[in-house]
């Protein structure tokens, strides 16, 4: 069924913007701040090219202004890739209250499947679904995307995000992204973080077998609990999803990250193309890693980390993530040093 929700969306940002007429244009705070860290990654996995390295130089830059309980924010983040390419990662701006905000822009919005820790986790075959191809980070032709995200609190730690991603083309949407809308019911207290969302909309097939991109239905849905135990947090995720004429895909996964210490990721799905002719297909995938503190310096960590991925298939969907080899193995060494904040 078509989806075209930018009218009523247009017409709620108009109220929206409107609300703000009456507060006044006297002066009101400002608050600015920044930092600008490198990372490098030295990689070595099963691709017959042996040791790659990549990298980047990132580049924060953050004000937000306050008018009572009202408030604009604006984030820009910039790359400088050791490819010697440039890019932006984040690029929005924010408005609202305390109880509503409203989010535009390049961004990405909540997470209904954390990693834990995202040193390395190649996955091999086809991938999976993991509930979060509407979250955002639109980019290359996806920037014709249209992106945003209204935030209600409807009580103490009770949080509703409502996403939106909307576009005509496409061939503007990446592998892993999706048009449509995103809606995130959060919880968070004593210690505990509850996400339940749903995934509805329509994602690029890639021009598989034609050439050019069309357009399938996706229906998905997520959830994510986090709970601080001992010096870490564990994470357990589940997320479910169907692209109709292409794929169904499950997965459960749990992770436990310790700060400057050790983070171990575990999951397990599988796939049900579509195509006939097709069987199912089995994926499970190992993170483990260790930070470390770099001579004891401030803000300076090295961080080792291996992947290892398994797929019981012989042939693979794509879109979902996947190298698109039965097995995906990977080590991978990375620096990190914040050297500005401002």
């Amino acid at each position: 069924m078509p989806y075209r929700p930018v009218r009523p969306v247009l017409l709620a940002l108009v109220s929206f913007w409107s609300a703000g007429a009456a507060y006044s244009q006297s002066p009101s705070p400002v608050a600015f701040k920044g930092d600008a860290n490198v990372e490098v990654d030295t990689t070595h996995q099963n691709n017959d090219v042996g040791a790659t390295q990549g990298g980047r130089v990132e580049l924060n830059l953050m004000g937000k202004t306050t008018l009572g309980d009202a408030f604009v924010a604006g984030k820009a983040t910039f790359l400088a890739k050791k490819d010697g390419g440039t890019a932006t990662d984040d690029m929005w701006v924010q408005a609202g209250t305390e109880r509503a905000d409203l989010k535009l822009g390049r961004f990405e919005a909540a997470d209904l499947f954390p990693q834990g820790r995202d040193t390395v986790l190649n996955r091999a075959g086809s991938g999976l679904y993991r509930a979060n191809f509407i979250r955002g980070r639109f980019g290359g032709a996806s920037g014709n995307v249209v992106h945003l995200a209204g935030n209600v609190k409807l009580a103490e730690g009770v949080n509703l995000e409502l996403g939106l991603a909307e576009t005509r083309v496409a061939s503007n949407l990446a592998a892993g992204q999706a048009e449509g809308l995103r809606p995130v019911l959060s919880y968070a207290g004593n210690g505990l973080v509850v996400r339940a969302g749903l995934e509805i909309g329509r994602l690029s097939d890639g021009g598989a077998g034609s050439g050019t991109a069309r357009f399938a239905d996706l229906r998905g849905l997520g959830l994510t609990a986090s709970k601080a135990i001992g010096p870490g947090i564990l994470n357990l995720n589940l997320a479910a999803g169907k692209a109709e004429g292409l794929w169904k895909s499950s997965v459960i996964a749990a992770n436990y990250t310790v700060p400057r210490g050790p983070w171990v990721h575990l999951e397990h799905g599988r796939i049900d193309p579509e195509a006939p002719g097709r069987r199912t297909e089995k994926l499970s995938t190992v993170g483990v890693g260790w930070q470390f503190s770099l001579f004891g310096i401030k803000d300076a960590y090295v961080t080792p980390a291996l992947s290892w991925s398994h797929s019981s298939a012989d042939a693979f969907s794509a879109g979902l993530g996947g190298s698109g080899k039965a097995t995906e193995k990977a080590i991978r060494v990375r620096f990190n040093y914040t050297f500005a904040a401002f």
